[in-house]
C-alpha cells in the first residue's frame, strides 16, 4: 500500500461479514485492511498493534456495545475516526453515536 493509505481496523462480532469487508477493503486503492476485532476489547488491543485512522466499528457487540465503547476507542490514539457500521437505524442510537464523538 501506498503511504496515502488510508489504515482500516474492522471491529464487529460476525466473522462473515468482517471477512467480506476485508475483501471490499483490498479492491480500494487509497484504503488499507490492518486488522478486525470481535469485540470493543480486542479493538483496543488491535488499536495498540495496528495504529488505523479509521475504525469501523459495530454498534452491537458483545460485552461492551459499540455506542458504550466509543469514547475508550476514540481515546487509544490520537486522530483515529470512528465510523459506526449497524443495521440498526434508529434515531437515538445515531444521535449517541454522534454525541460521542463518530463521524
Amino acid at each position: 500500500m501506498s503511504d496515502a493509505s488510508t489504515r482500516v481496523l474492522v471491529v464487529d462480532d460476525h466473522a462473515v461479514l468482517r471477512s467480506g469487508l476485508r475483501l471490499l477493503l483490498g479492491q480500494e486503492k487509497d484504503l488499507e485492511w490492518v486488522g478486525e476485532a470481535g469485540s470493543v476489547e480486542e479493538a483496543l488491543r488491535a488499536i495498540d498493534r495496528t495504529a488505523p485512522d479509521v475504525v469501523l466499528l459495530d454498534l452491537n457487540l458483545p460485552g461492551t456495545g459499540g455506542i458504550e465503547g466509543l469514547p475508550r476507542v476514540l481515546g487509544r490514539r490520537d486522530g483515529v475516526r470512528v465510523l459506526i457500521l449497524s443495521m440498526n437505524d434508529a434515531v437515538e442510537d445515531v444521535k449517541n453515536a454522534f454525541s460521542r464523538g463518530a463521524s
